[in-house]
């Protein structure tokens, strides 16, 4: 079997897929061994062009739709500063109300004018060019953190991140890790305008079925700026 043209390409060998960088180019070229998929240097949606391009994108969509056996997926989401406040008409979640399939806080506007009340500072909301930063450096702190990155998407308000970490550790420790990361990188590049860019809370939910995974993948790449 040749390899594609209109390189680079690489063989995936390992199992979930490092992320692709330029510094690979070239390191797996050739003949691809049995079982393993050959896929283009691009972000996973990306509209690759040629004969062989729906053939491409598939083995992509195909191996971010499969769990990895060895380490647990985590769907990790965090908001920033005040802008979805218990008690509001946005859905919430708290620390006691964030389990996978539990509803959202009921909405009272009296615990919703308690909380803004509560509030030291203006609500944080994102502008296009900090939430394509933060998607931008996610996956350096995926690395950073020895996980395996998936995809992430920031809007104004809120982030979702998919993820892969090591079975011994919790999601809770990775969400809480990739705030702090994130603090300090958005600091360096941008004024902050209060104490904090982000809300206390968020959630971590483990990715136990494929269904769940395909369909976060999916809505995440979606949301993608």
């Amino acid at each position: 079997m040749k390899t594609p043209s209109g390189g680079p390409f690489f063989v995936i060998t390992e199992w979930p897929p490092a992320p692709f960088s330029a510094s690979s180019s070239g390191a797996s070229r050739g003949v691809p061994a049995s079982g393993t998929f050959v896929v283009q240097q691009s972000r996973a949606c990306a509209v690759h062009k040629g004969p062989l391009a729906g053939t491409r994108r598939l083995a992509t969509l195909d191996i971010m739709h499969r769990l990895n056996p060895h380490r647990t997926t985590w769907h990790i989401t965090f908001g920033t500063y005040g802008t979805r406040l218990p008690g509001g008409s946005r859905p919430a979640v708290d620390r006691r109300q964030n389990k996978r399939g539990e509803p959202f806080i009921t909405p009272d506007p009296c615990v919703e004018s308690r909380a803004k009340g509560q509030m030291r500072d203006a609500p944080v909301y994102f502008t296009a060019e900090q939430q394509a930063f933060v998607q931008e450096i996610v996956p350096s702190l995926c690395e950073r953190g020895g996980w395996r990155y998936r995809t992430c998407a920031a809007a104004s308000n809120h982030i979702h991140i998919l993820l892969d970490a090591d079975s011994a550790v919790h999601g809770e420790r990775v969400r809480r890790l990739l705030k702090r990361w994130l603090t300090q990188a958005l600091d360096e590049h941008f004024a902050r305008s209060g104490v904090t860019w982000w809300a206390r809370q968020g959630s971590n939910i483990p990715v136990r079925d494929e269904s769940y995974l395909r369909n976060a993948w999916d809505y995440i790449e979606q949301q993608r700026t």
